[in-house]
């Protein structure tokens, strides 16, 4: 193989290395999520072509922190909304169950909730998709992306 080839192959690679990473997309169509899927396509070619070459190693890395970052700030986030949702709805209930009625203002509430959490999720997704494509194409190009906001948990 010539040098420009490996090169390319290298880069390939280190593309491959983010690109992995959205393998959660298609599986959404199907209805199957999974909060770590994000995590597998990084941690499977940082395993296995780490020692490849440097620049693997070091898309790899980058990759999968910013992907457990992504997933423990999504797993804060659902804490974020779900935790006061559940003690709001459990009063809620109690106060239905002493009063036998229904408010219309909770069901408002649940609905401006569960709007504010699903408009959040898809926040994020789109923030890791365009943060994602763009460390890949830098990657293509032989160059080294440090994804914003993240905790270098591998070095």
């Amino acid at each position: 193989m010539t040098q420009n080839n490996e090169t390319q192959e290298i880069r390939k690679w280190g593309m491959w290395a983010h690109l992995s990473s959205l393998i959660w997309i298609p599986f959404i169509f199907i209805g199957f999520t999974l909060p770590v899927l994000n995590i597998i396509g990084p941690l499977t070619i940082w395993w296995f072509k780490r020692s490849d070459d440097s620049f693997i190693d070091e898309q790899a890395k980058e990759s999968l922190n910013f992907q457990l970052c992504f997933t423990i700030y999504n797993f804060i986030m659902a804490l974020i909304l779900l935790v006061p949702s559940i003690i709001i709805g459990l009063t809620r209930i109690a106060a239905i169950g002493r009063s036998g009625t229904e408010q219309d203002g909770d069901i408002l509430f649940g609905l401006k909730l569960g709007t504010l959490s699903f408009s959040l999720t898809i926040l994020l997704a789109i923030s890791q998709l365009i943060l994602v494509i763009n460390a890949s194409r830098k990657a293509k190009n032989g160059e080294f992306y440090l994804y914003p906001f993240t905790i270098r948990f591998l070095r």
